[in-house]
């Protein structure tokens, strides 16, 4: 069946049956033909102010908003050759033709801009491009009947397969809390130096269920590729540091970790100090490519924005558009982020909010904020040895509160305390 028959078939058969247009969620730029396309929307305003959207009153609706263009007698043409059709399996077709045509056009389009100077944007808003066109078709106003049925269908979703609604953290008992990490939520977990915020980073992009991203601007992915091998396989960081310290044992587990890692999918950017447009691309990229589930990014303040901002209003700009970047690829981000030094000046060295540099903007933007505790850095007669606190300082989603987590700081682990390996 040709295009222009399936637009028409579709428009006649929902001015046939006003009610079949609740079965579809297609927009007016998805029809190809501009006289199918203004019928859909005149159709889609009627519907709106709970008007019939009839052929009457689509033709006099038309009249009106375009100038008297005598529509009666075209769409009375129209509907005496309308016949019944299953309008949801016609809207699909009429949306696979409109996807290959944007497809079309943003392969032409790159064909015509790849040689010019700005070769790279080119490529950039192509994949850009190609990952909005599902996105693009997608409906934005709901009511209240569809969103609780949504929410009930994402309850439903997790009870039957007993998984959590989100990427899991690895730790048991923050999972417990959170939920793990939600699609397009901004996560930002600060601490201070030696608290083991990095390698909490990748203890949690370890256990992630699914492929992930990390933006790694303070490490090289050699330095990277050791800690996951300790986290891993129990190895002592400090001897991988100094391979002649290594042992058979180690051997033996370096071999079985890295044997095991090979299986997972965690891809790893490690340049220094990117800016925002590295981090967009790259993170398009994986999501095009890959299909990540989360990105991880170590750490907010060693990204760079473009033009002379003040510090106080780039690190807001990063959040704003980690968030947004966390919204267009429906993934959950988590990016790492310093304490100010004044907190060691207090008797309680406990981080919070208002404690990340240049927190205003973060604040804001995320939807949760962590910031992590270790006694020991700071008391060595603490009862707390082995401990660290994950402090829950913001959630948009439930509850705040501290999770205490055991830290095999050998091996650089967080482990629940539950969960806790004992050799």
């Amino acid at each position: 069946m040709r295009n222009y028959d399936l637009e028409f078939a579709v428009v006649t058969s929902l001015m046939m049956d006003n009610s079949k247009i609740m079965e579809i969620d297609l927009i007016t730029e998805e029809f190809a033909f501009e006289e199918t396309r203004q019928i859909y929307q005149a159709i889609q305003d009627l519907t709106a102010q709970a008007l019939p959207s009839d052929a009457i009153t689509v033709a006099e609706y038309m009249d009106a908003k375009h100038g008297h263009a005598n529509w009666m007698q075209r769409l009375s043409h129209f509907m005496d050759n309308a016949v019944p059709v299953n309008v949801s399996h016609y809207a699909n077709k009429i949306r696979e033709y409109s996807t290959k045509r944007k497809a079309v056009e943003i392969a032409q389009g790159l064909i015509d801009n790849v040689n010019a100077d700005d070769g790279q944007e080119a490529v950039d808003a192509s994949i850009k491009s190609l990952m909005e066109i599902g996105r693009t078709t997608r409906k934005y106003d709901y009511n209240i009947k569809e969103t609780l049925r949504a929410a009930v269908d994402d309850i439903e979703a997790s009870m039957e397969s007993g998984d959590l609604p989100g990427m899991t953290t690895g730790n048991t008992d923050l999972d417990r809390v959170l939920g793990g990490f939600h699609d397009t939520d901004l996560v930002v977990i600060g601490a201070r130096p030696a608290m083991g915020k990095t390698a909490f980073l990748l203890n949690c992009a370890l256990a992630a269920n699914g492929p992930v991203g990390l933006i790694s601007g303070e490490q090289g992915y050699r330095q990277i590729g050791s800690r996951l091998i300790a986290i891993d396989g129990r190895v002592s960081i400090a001897n991988i540091r100094r391979a002649h310290n290594l042992e058979d044992s180690d051997f033996a587990r370096i071999t079985g970790s890295v044997a095991r890692m090979m299986e997972q999918d965690i891809l790893i950017n490690d340049k220094s100090a990117p800016t925002m447009t590295d981090i967009a691309r790259q993170a398009r990229q994986w999501k095009f490519r890959n299909n990540i589930k989360a990105l991880y990014i170590d750490y907010i303040q060693r990204i760079k924005v473009d033009g002379k901002v003040p510090r106080h209003e780039a690190v807001g700009q990063v959040a704003m558009e980690l968030k947004e970047l966390a919204r267009e690829l429906e993934i959950p981000v988590i990016a790492l982020a310093q304490v100010n030094r004044a907190v060691e000046s207090r008797t309680d060295r406990r981080p919070n909010m208002s404690d990340l540099k240049d927190s205003g903007g973060i604040e804001q933007e995320a939807d949760v904020v962590m910031t992590l505790y270790r006694d020991e850095v700071y008391n060595q007669e603490t009862d707390e040895q082995g401990i660290i606190e994950l402090i829950i300082q913001k959630n948009r989603h439930g509850e705040i509160g501290r999770v205490r987590a055991a830290w095999l700081g050998e091996y650089l682990r967080v482990e629940s305390l539950e969960d806790r390996h004992h050799e």
